[in-house]
């Protein structure tokens, strides 16, 4: 067969969309003649839309040296060029079929893809543009139009943009997904959501718009759903790293601690340089009791970006896991050096420099609280950090954090009478019976009454700032809050005489703490210690659903639930008791602070105000600390509390 002839039937294979048939005779083409520069140009195209970039640049280029006038085979190599990333080349490319003929649509449309590579986003917006004013209709050139205004943050003019294109191809799959980014970067999640769902009811094998509606379901709080959605992405694409990795984050949040960590691993397989998921998986080996590997997440991290101020963060939390606390300082510091401003790492070291007690600079990084970690009241009036005289003045002292912060902290309402101020002092509402025993206060109020006329004002947590406390100055009385005798008799009535030692147990603390799940524990791990002779009485308000059949199990522990409505009401309760034993939460600070008797279980990495390895508080002398060894290991400790109890109380 003749070439023309062959050449005929590839072309009408082509347009049929018969691409083997078409490049099969293409191929029979140049066997027959090796210049025919259509042939050639067109065999190209074919491999260029095949994703044989190589072998389409070299087709390319041999038909230009033919024909070196042709604005066709130019924009086409440049495309060529463009999907094997020589940009430069692309562009030169490009702007040469344009020295050819300025009116060439196709190569301003290219050239406009080749500049938004390179992030030249204003040069590739007018070449779009170009586009358009020759082809008000052509929908490709509206959607890479609207990508570019999304990088630009223009996110309305993006969202006209796809909106115009859907008007063009109304069934677009690709555009209803970029619609979607565009709408929820304008934080429309509901609309957002509506676009992705169109995307992938048009393509249901559409990954990344299962990935993106997964992102807004996150946005929406709608943590189940957005499993499911990462699922089917992963299902359509099973080597997506970023939707391995977000659907491990959700599984984090859920406390599927393993199966995030699955995830994150499949996540490194396909992109072991992927460095969120490698941050990600030193998490949640951390959250494991894992830390040594959470620190070889952490050092390969730092060892791909080594400007990362999140990875020194996060590598000084693993050592601080492993009790490595001076190497853990350093990591804070050298986030700290890279960027003065991050709060997150300004606020844990000052923490871990108050876990050893390093108080004057701790105090002074615990300041950074304020940067995302807590909400700072708008008061007009000044805040007082010990720098003016207080003589005369009223001021305001303000709970901020949880029950515990409070009830350690009040201790210095009196240091700061001393110093002649009117105080008001402002707590959580179920403190305020317990905390109106503070006689040298002018008033005690709730959160939530009016707050009376004051001159100066100081959260809670920044008085030990304000006395420069250290350990030697800190205010350690045997206890410096007291139960109210009407209630302690009410509670001794209740109880009734008493035929053995009564132990007050409180086993879990708010589960909306964030690490609650650390330093809480079961009331089942508690039976070496249920067992003995004594009479155990319950200091919780309230009893999680996992515990409810251990405690109806155990009839030895007398349980008064929602008849302790206050802080006053446990305060009387606690002081009916001769001992309370406690996880670290709010009940150690009210026990101790009565100065009662009180023995409180740690977690392996305390919270900073225990210090370390030491079994008695600075900060409350009736209180021993009973300590985990290693991470999740609650049986040694109540271990060490039985045989104590045993051989001692």
């Amino acid at each position: 067969m003749k070439a023309d002839e062959t050449l005929a039937k590839a072309r009408a294979a082509h347009q049929q969309g018969r691409i083997d048939a078409a490049e099969k005779g293409y191929l029979d083409v140049l066997r027959q003649q090796p210049q025919h520069i259509e042939a050639l140009g067109l065999l190209a195209a074919i491999e260029l839309q095949s994703g044989r970039a190589v072998s389409a640049e070299k087709h390319f280029a041999k038909a230009l040296r033919i024909n070196p006038n042709s604005p066709v085979l130019h924009s086409n190599r440049g495309l060529a060029l463009r999907a094997l990333k020589r940009n430069a080349e692309a562009l030169a490319s490009c702007e040469r079929a344009l020295a050819l003929r300025p009116d060439y649509a196709a190569a301003v449309y290219n050239r406009a893809l080749i500049l938004q590579d390179l992030g030249r986003h204003q040069d590739a917006l007018n070449g779009y543009d170009r586009v358009l004013a020759m082809d008000p209709r052509n929908a490709k050139a509206l959607v890479n139009r609207g990508l570019v205004l999304q990088e630009l943050k223009h996110y309305d003019d993006a969202l006209g943009a796809f909106d115009r294109a859907l008007v063009v191809e109304p069934n677009n799959a690709e555009t209803y997904n970029n619609r979607g980014t565009a709408l929820r970067n304008l934080m429309r999640p509901d609309e957002a959501l509506a676009s992705f769902d169109r995307a992938v009811s048009l393509q249901p094998d559409y990954a990344m718009a299962h990935y993106n509606r997964g992102l807004v379901l996150q946005d929406l709080k709608r943590p189940g759903e957005a499993i499911e959605s990462y699922q089917r992405a992963i299902a359509y694409q099973p080597d997506y790293p970023a939707a391995l990795n977000n659907r491990g984050l959700m599984l984090r949040d859920a406390r599927r601690n393993e199966d995030a960590l699955a995830d994150f691993d499949r996540a490194l397989a396909i992109d072991p340089n992927y460095v969120e998921a490698l941050n990600n998986r030193g998490a949640i080996l951390q959250e494991l009791h894992r830390d040594d590997e959470a620190l070889e997440a952490f050092t390969r991290m730092l060892s791909l970006q080594a400007d990362n101020e999140k990875g020194y963060n996060n590598r000084a939390h693993a050592f601080r896991g492993l009790g490595r606390y001076e190497e853990a300082l350093a990591s804070y510091d050298k986030a700290t050096a890279l960027n003065p401003a991050y709060a997150e790492a300004q606020f844990s070291a000052g923490l871990s420099r108050l876990l050893l007690g390093q108080w004057e600079k701790g105090w002074q990084q615990y300041e950074w609280r304020w940067h995302g970690r807590a909400s700072r009241r708008d008061f007009t009036q000044p805040l007082w950090l010990g720098d003016q005289p207080l003589a005369g003045k009223t001021i305001l002292l303000h709970a901020e954090q949880g029950f515990g912060d409070t009830l350690q902290i009040v201790r210095y309402v009196n240091l700061v009478a001393d110093l002649g101020a009117k105080i008001i002092l402002e707590v959580q509402p179920p403190l305020k019976a317990l905390m109106s025993q503070f006689t040298r206060c002018e008033r005690v109020i709730a959160f939530g009454d009016e707050i009376p006329p004051f001159d100066l004002h100081c959260p809670l947590m920044s008085l030990p700032l304000a006395f420069k406390t250290t350990l030697e100055t800190l205010p350690r009385p045997i206890s410096y809050l007291s139960a109210d005798p009407a209630l302690v008799e009410k509670w001794q009535a209740k109880l009734g005489p008493s035929t053995q030692r009564r132990i007050g147990l409180v086993w879990s603390g708010s589960g909306e703490y964030v690490n609650d799940y650390n330093r809480s524990i079961l009331l089942s791990e508690m039976d070496k210690v249920l067992t003995q002779p004594f009479e155990f009485i319950s200091l919780q308000k309230e009893i999680r659903d996992h515990d409810r059949a251990a405690l109806a199990a155990r009839p030895q522990i007398r349980f008064f639930g929602d008849e302790l409505t206050s802080f006053a009401e446990t305060a009387a309760l606690a002081q009916c008791v001769d001992l309370v034993i406690t996880v670290d939460t709010a009940v150690a600070h009210m026990s101790a602070a009565l100065g009662r008797p009180t023995w409180i279980m740690l977690k392996v990495e305390p919270d900073w105000r225990w210090l370390l390895h030491r079994p008695d508080s600075v900060w409350y002398p009736t209180a021993t600390l009973f300590r985990q060894k290693k991470g999740g290991d609650w049986p040694q400790v109540i271990d060490e509390i039985a045989a104590k109890l045993a051989g001692e109380f």
